[in-house]
C-alpha cells in the first residue's frame, strides 16, 4: 500500500505541475523586439504571453505570503511538564486565524500523596508575527480543582473554582512537532476536611506556574 501511494504522489506531482508562461521561449524572443519590429501575430502572442505572466506572477505573490502565516495547525495535544508532582495534558482547536479554544486537564500528588485533578477550559489569542516557527499566545480560561483526601477512613475531596490567565511562547520544530513555554497565573488554596466528608476552603492566593510543552500539531491529517 505505501508503495502505491508513493507511485501516485509522483504521478500526480508530474502532471500536476503548471508551466511558466513568462519563460516561454517564444514569449521571451519576442520581448525583445521593438513595437515596430513584431509582426501582428507576434503581437497578439506578446500580449496574451504578458497576460498570462502577469497574472502567474500575481498569484505566486499571494501564495508567498500565505506560506508566512503564523497559523499553519488547525488542533494539537500536547504534554505539559509543571514539576515532578504535576502534569498535564492539552487539547487545542483553532476556531479561526489567531482564536482558539481548548481543555486542559492536570493530575498531581501532593506531599500528602493525595490525587488532586484540574480541568481548565481555555480561549486563546496567538500573536501574528510572520513567523512559521516562533507563535507567542495569551491564555484565559476557568480553573475547576478537585483535591481528594483520605484521613482515619474517612474520604472527601475539595473542590474550587477560579479563572486563571496565562501567556506562552511556542517553536515549531517541524509542521508536526513543537515545543514551548508557558506561564500562568492560577488560584491555590488550603483545605480542611471534614469528619463527614466535606471540607473548606481557605487561603486563596494567585502564584505562577512555569510549564514547559511539547506540542503534537494535526497529529491524524496529512
Amino acid at each position: 500500500m505505501k508503495k502505491y501511494i508513493f507511485i501516485v504522489l509522483l504521478v500526480s506531482f508530474g502532471f500536476g505541475q503548471v508551466s511558466n508562461p513568462c519563460e516561454d521561449e517564444r514569449y521571451l524572443e519576442i520581448k525583445n523586439k521593438s513595437l515596430d519590429e513584431m509582426s501582428d501575430r507576434e503581437y497578439e502572442y506578446f500580449k496574451q504571453k504578458d497576460k498570462e505572466c502577469s497574472a502567474f506572477e500575481e498569484n505566486r505573490s499571494i501564495k508567498i505570503v500565505e506560506n508566512k502565516t503564523d497559523f499553519n495547525f488547525k488542533r494539537l495535544i500536547g504534554g505539559i511538564y509543571i514539576d515532578e508532582e504535576t502534569w498535564a495534558i492539552n487539547s487545542y482547536t483553532r476556531l479561526k486565524d489567531s482564536w482558539g479554544f481548548g481543555l486542559l486537564y492536570a493530575i498531581s500528588i501532593d506531599e500528602d500523596g493525595f490525587d488532586s485533578e484540574n480541568y481548565m477550559p481555555y480561549i486563546s489569542y496567538e500573536f501574528p508575527t510572520g513567523s512559521k516557527f516562533l507563535s507567542p499566545s495569551l491564555v484565559i480560561g476557568v480553573n475547576y480543582s478537585a483535591r481528594y483526601w483520605y484521613i482515619q477512613g474517612i474520604s472527601g475531596e475539595a473542590n474550587n473554582v477560579s479563572p486563571y490567565f496565562g501567556v506562552g511562547l511556542n517553536l515549531n520544530i517541524t509542521n508536526k512537532i513543537g515545543i514551548g513555554i508557558v506561564g500562568a497565573m492560577a488560584e491555590a488554596y488550603r483545605y480542611v476536611p471534614y469528619e463527614d466528608g466535606t471540607s473548606e476552603i481557605y487561603d486563596q492566593e494567585y502564584i505562577f506556574l512555569p510549564a514547559v510543552t511539547i506540542n503534537l500539531y494535526d497529529l491524524f491529517s496529512n
